[in-house]
C-alpha cells in the first residue's frame, strides 16, 4: 500500500494508518510529497506532477519489492493526487485506489483561500481564476483544468473506494457523492463516515474494521 499524506502532513502523519495495514500483513510505503517534509521540491502541484511520483513508487513496489498487489491510499490533497493518478495513463500499474476525503479541485481550494484573505471583496471570481490560471500555466506548466478531480473521475476506470465524512467542513458529503457517481469504473464503493478525519481515530473499532472489511482489500 502506498500512502499519500494530505496538505500540511508528511510521511510521519500517516503512521497510524500504516500501522493498521502492517497489522493486517500489508507492506507499506510512505513518503514526503512535494512541498512537504524532507522533499527537495518546495512546490506542490495539487497532484499534477505528483502523478509521476506515484508512478515511480508503483514501479518500485512492482519491480524491486515484487509486490503482488498495489493499492494507493491518499488522504485529502493526497487523495486528489491519487484520483488524478487513477485517471491517468499509469492507472493500470495499481490494482485499486482509496480516496479518503479528496479535494474537489485546485480551483475550488484556491477560491476558498482567496475569499478568506482581507481586501479581496468585490473582485469577481472569474477574474481571479483567469489570473490564477495564467500564472499556473506560465510558471508551473499546468492549468486548473488539469487538476479538476471531479471531472477527471469521468476517466477513472480503476477500482476505487471513496471515503467522506458528514462532519468534514472542507469536502461536503454532496460533493463526495457527486465525485463517486462521476467515477467511470463499475468497480467502485463509497463510505460516508460520521467522524472527522476518521482514519486517524484508530481507537474507533467500527471505523477501523470498516476499512479492513472493504472488498477492495479482499478481492
Amino acid at each position: 500500500v502506498i500512502l499519500v499524506h494530505g496538505f500540511g502532513g508528511d510521511h510521519v502523519s500517516v503512521y497510524p494508518i500504516a500501522q493498521m495495514y502492517l497489522e493486517n500483513d500489508w507492506n507499506v510505503i510512505t513518503f514526503d510529497a512535494r512541498g512537504a517534509g524532507d522533499s527537495k521540491d518546495e512546490r506542490t502541484s495539487f497532484g499534477y506532477y505528483e502523478i509521476e511520483d506515484l508512478r515511480a513508487l508503483a514501479s518500485y513496489a512492482a519491480t524491486t519489492l515484487h509486490s503482488e498487489r498495489i493499492i494507493i491510499h491518499g488522504q485529502s490533497m493526497g487523495a486528489a493526487a491519487t484520483g488524478l493518478f487513477a485517471s491517468s495513463e499509469y492507472a493500470s500499474m495499481v490494482d485499486a485506489v482509496i480516496m479518503d476525503s479528496p479535494f474537489e479541485s485546485m480551483e475550488k481550494m484556491f477560491l476558498g483561500v482567496w475569499h478568506e484573505m482581507e481586501g479581496t471583496e468585490g473582485i469577481p471570481d472569474d477574474y481571479v481564476i483567469a489570473c490564477g490560471d495564467w500564472y499556473l500555466k506560465q510558471f508551473y506548466g499546468f492549468s486548473f483544468k488539469d487538476t479538476d478531480v471531479m471531472e477527471k473521475m469521468k476517466e477513472n476506470e480503476t477500482k476505487t473506494l471513496i471515503i467522506g465524512s458528514t462532519q468534514d467542513n472542507l469536502i461536503s458529503v454532496d460533493k463526495t457523492t457527486e465525485m463517486f457517481h462521476n467515477i467511470k469504473s463499475e468497480k467502485k464503493e463509497i463510505s460516508l463516515m460520521v467522524t472527522r478525519l476518521w482514519l486517524y481515530v484508530q481507537k474507533s473499532f467500527k471505523t477501523t474494521e470498516s476499512l479492513k472489511r472493504t472488498p477492495l482489500l479482499q478481492q
